[in-house]
């Protein structure tokens, strides 16, 4: 199997494994209309987190595994994150006129994903002695 198939491959597995698994979380954990979207903040929070530990592991400590990074990043988080389901809470509560609830969770997302892989990024390269 080419370098770019395998690519394709881990990236559609990857993504179908992570898709189901927010599916899971979101069927477990609802969050009702109006009020703040917690299980999406939570899992673009921990998603965050672990793309930065993904991202050190596989293009900083092991730059030669793109199959690894493709499965787990762009596969497996990207499938679990939901960019689109963040904007639609967003502008469903802006809609409704919960607009401070609204800023509250753009913010918290925005600033808290950053800093949740931010942090992961540098926790990692710590713990595994990786020097960017």
């Amino acid at each position: 199997m080419t370098g770019r198939r395998a690519s394709w491959l881990a990236v559609a597995v990857g993504g179908a494994l992570g898709t189901l698994a927010r599916w899971g979380v979101a069927s477990a954990w609802p969050t009702a209309a109006g009020t703040f979207p917690v299980t999406t903040l939570v899992i673009n929070l921990v998603g965050s987190f672990a793309i930065g530990c993904v991202l050190v592991l596989t293009l900083d400590h092991e730059p030669s595994r793109p199959i690894a990074h493709a499965l787990l990043g762009t596969g497996v988080l990207g499938g679990f994150t939901t960019f689109s389901t963040f904007a639609v809470e967003s502008t469903e509560l802006i809609r409704t006129a919960h607009v401070p609830l609204a800023l509250a969770y753009v913010l918290a997302s925005i600033v808290g994903g950053v800093l949740c892989a931010w942090s992961a990024m540098v926790l990692v390269r710590r713990a595994t002695g990786v020097r960017r």
